[in-house]
């Protein structure tokens, strides 16, 4: 229990973080969505971004939940679950490197981390 009594504590976060019953017909939590390909009804559609998932890869509602229980556990906003680790290490390198900055990469590093840094840094 929160000690000010206005605050959720943290068990009662975890319980509740990234929950969304009425998105979900009244279930506590999320369904787990296993996607790769995403069906449209048309191309037009597809061209128009008509729907909010348009690859797996690119997030599905069960990795939206996620993070969202992160920006509630955390406290912080717009967390990006990312679906692979070569992701997971470019999209920081990315958002913290600028044209001419140095990154020092051991030579044993992931070998797609090691190509990403030598093709697109």
């Amino acid at each position: 229990m929160a000690k000010d009594g206005n605050e959720m504590g943290i068990n009662t976060r975890l319980a509740h973080s990234g929950n969304n019953p009425h998105d979900y017909f009244g279930f506590i939590n999320p369904p787990v969505v296993h996607a790769s390909t995403v069906l449209f009804p048309n191309a037009a559609t597809m061209a128009a971004r008509g729907q909010k998932y348009t690859y797996g890869t690119r997030g599905t509602p069960t990795t939206d939940a996620l993070a969202r229980a992160i920006d509630g556990l955390e406290g912080s906003a717009g967390t990006i679950v990312v679906p692979s680790g070569l992701v997971a290490v470019t999209v920081p390198l990315l958002a913290f490197l600028s044209a001419g900055d140095h990154v020092l990469i051991v030579d044993s590093v992931y070998h797609p981390t090691r190509n990403f840094a030598d093709t697109m840094l």
